[in-house]
């Protein structure tokens, strides 16, 4: 590891051309990080795509606090980040669809971490809503379940949660509130040939499978439906329910291909993401 933490002070990669693992930037479709030194109630995003995301809800229940990487953002209401655009199917993260091949894939990096709720409480990591009403194009949601202290993927299987029930990926493993978390989750049809919809690495390489549930939990919002005053967001969705969490990075990729055996000089993109996760943003020599 290079003996330096990128962040605002000393200079970091904002571009693929710049990084020492230019790799890393490919298929990038968000990458919202506060842990470089960029806050206030607006967050740059550092991908090709140049989305910043606007502070929306309970101005008061967002603030800043340290991470083992730098800043993060805390969420600690009816507050999130939302991506700009005049609608939200202009989002470049809108791609997951009902084909179920690697085209429909996508991969989330987040460092955050939560605090334990004895009510219902969901802490959103990335929330991707449907483009268009009446479109095949589904909507996803990564998100921490304060009350299980379980990691979830929610994949929405159509245009309205009202009607439409969607599927939820559960981590095997049982989170801890206040520790910081460095997760790579990575969907899409059989990952690697393992017959897996979707696999979590949490803290480590090593590979879980979650569990999977189709019942929508008792006390806790429907969501996913498209809404157009509601584009992708980290924080709240929907507004419904309050998150409890601190978020220092947030990338999506819209695949998971990369990840399948890529050599980096010695090891694949999700080891290093999760040995050295702010890699991507070292300055090439």
């Amino acid at each position: 590891m290079i003996g330096y933490l990128p962040h605002q002070s000393v200079g970091f990669a904002h571009a693929q051309a710049e990084s020492e693992s230019p790799l890393l930037w490919d298929h990038l479709t968000v990458c919202a990080a506060p842990c470089l030194g960029i806050g206030g109630n607006r967050i740059a995003d550092l991908s090709p795509h140049r989305f910043d995301f606007a502070s929306t809800g309970t101005a008061s229940a967002l603030s800043f606090t340290a991470s083992p990487w730098g800043p993060a953002a805390r969420f600690a209401g009816n507050v999130a980040w939302q991506q700009a655009g005049s609608a939200s199917y202009t989002l470049p993260c809108k791609f997951c669809t009902n084909s179920f091949d690697y085209t429909d894939a996508f991969t989330i990096q987040a460092l955050f971490r939560f605090a334990h709720s004895g009510s219902a409480k969901e802490s959103t990591l990335f929330w991707s809503d449907n483009p268009t009403l009446g479109s095949l194009i589904y909507g996803y949601r990564l998100y921490v379940d304060n009350n299980t202290d379980k990691l979830k993927l929610m994949i929405a299987n159509g245009d309205n949660m009202v009607t439409t029930t969607p599927t939820y990926y559960t981590s095997a493993t049982t989170l801890t509130s206040g520790q910081w978390y460095n997760v790579v989750v990575l969907y899409g049809w059989s990952i690697f040939n393992t017959g897996q919809g979707c696999i979590m690495c949490i803290n480590s390489p090593a590979w879980e499978y979650p569990t999977i549930t189709n019942s929508t939990p008792a006390g806790v919002e429907t969501y996913c439906a498209h809404l157009g005053t509601q584009n992708s967001r980290i924080g709240a969705s929907l507004g419904s329910v309050a998150p409890d969490f601190e978020v220092a990075l947030l990338n999506v990729w819209n695949t998971v291909s990369m990840f399948d055996d890529v050599n980096l000089t010695g090891g694949s993109a999700i080891d290093y993401l999760l040995t050295d996760p702010l890699r991507m943003f070292r300055l090439a020599e």
